[in-house]
């Protein structure tokens, strides 16, 4: 009975004894480098990479420099025969493990992704502590010029970033784009990637903030072109991409303009074939409410809403159609038509596969709305309103 016992109580000692074990592979946090953006620049040297790493310090390192209120954070820039290769060295210099989990964003200079970024995205999509969910983005001028911002928030630079990609979304004006969503259309056979551009807007002598500028086209791994503002909010049109946003369309007077906040949308495409012709026939459907108006019309009456919501049908339309035609001026199948056909039409996809760049510019495109205006506002006339 006694060695039982004995057992028994040797057993829940060496349990209890592997419950108090430490992770193997813990990292003290004042051995890591936890970077918050990353940018690549082409190097003088046409076989050199720059890399510009943003590392945040530790709030604890803040309040003993004494140092509070703004952002505290570094950024160490080296080059390489490639991106590893750089931060390596990006490493050494820092003293410190160069920790991803926590990057917010990537930074490619527009000269780079019109050379084509393979090779880069080789390494963040290996690397295990990038998450697939990191944006992306082309800068206009240098890519590390965005990381040196101030944007006299406590956030750094590239938090800061990370957060207004997070609020274009939501206007849904410009594309927000992840490196999951990147790599998901470079893998089909014709879809064309896209990333938003990033720049910077001076707001007086001192400071410049970044903001999102247009959307850079790829064809496979190259950037090729660009869609404005107007013609990227007809891209994301196209794809059920909007969810929430504000256009502005004319009254029914034709001098005046209505705003109008989009709460709803909803995008399908549906292909189809007559004889040897390809039309993508693109509804959309949308709900949303009167934000302003600049004319004394009273838009409560029934006639008179309906003008509006035909002008919005017409807007939107023609947004669409005209990300069509830049598409076509780029031979860029940015809506994904390619896929559409491989998906429901695989008799007519199979017949033109090998001649898809060909095919492409022939496809007619049509776009149905139907738009509806469900709410006034607090007020449900102007307040220039002179009826009766």
């Amino acid at each position: 009975m006694k060695n039982i016992k004995n057992t028994i109580m040797l057993s829940i000692c060496v349990i209890l004894s592997l419950s108090l074990t430490s992770c193997w592979s813990s990292v003290e946090l004042n051995k890591l480098g936890i970077v918050t953006g990353v940018a690549l620049d082409k190097s003088s040297k046409a076989e050199d990479l720059n890399i510009t790493a943003q590392i945040g310090v530790p709030k604890l390192e803040k309040s003993n420099s004494g140092v509070g209120g703004k952002a505290q954070f570094i950024n160490i820039k080296e080059k390489g025969k490639n991106v590893s290769d750089a931060l390596k060295n990006i490493s050494r210099e820092y003293n410190r493990e160069l920790f991803f989990a926590h990057n917010q964003v990537v930074i490619f200079n527009k000269d780079l992704a019109q050379q084509g970024i393979s090779e880069q995205l080789d390494f963040f999509l290996r690397q295990r502590e990038m998450r697939p969910l990191t944006w992306m983005l082309v800068s206009n001028g240098e890519a590390a010029s965005i990381l040196e911002t101030n944007t006299n928030t406590q956030d750094d630079p590239g938090i800061n970033i990370g957060k207004l990609i997070k609020n274009e979304k939501n206007v849904s004006q410009l594309p927000s784009i992840n490196f999951k969503e990147f790599t998901a259309r470079l893998m089909s056979k014709t879809t064309s990637p896209v990333i938003p551009i990033i720049d910077m807007k001076t707001v007086d002598e001192k400071t410049k903030v970044p903001y999102i500028a247009s959307t850079a086209v790829f064809k496979k791994d190259k950037m090729i072109g660009e869609l404005n503002e107007s013609e990227s909010m007809g891209l994301l049109w196209g794809i059920n991409k909007v969810k929430y946003g504000t256009i502005t369309v004319n009254s029914p007077n034709g001098n005046d303009k209505v705003a109008v906040r989009i709460l709803r949308a909803k995008t399908h495409i549906k292909p189809k074939v007559e004889g040897e012709h390809i039309y993508m026939n693109i509804y959309i459907d949308a709900e949303g409410d009167i934000l302003e108006q600049t004319s004394s019309e009273d838009l409560s009456i029934p006639k008179i809403i309906k003008v509006v919501e035909e002008n919005e049908n017409l807007y939107i339309g023609n947004q669409v159609l005209s990300t069509w035609s830049k598409a076509k001026e780029m031979n860029a199948d940015v809506f994904g038509f390619g896929d559409l056909i491989y998906k429901y039409k695989p008799k007519k996809w199979k017949a033109i596969e090998n001649k898809w760049d060909t095919e492409f510019q022939k496809i007619t495109v049509n776009v149905e709305v139907d738009a509806k205006i469900r709410r006034m506002g607090k007020i449900t006339k102007p307040s220039t309103y002179q009826g009766k």
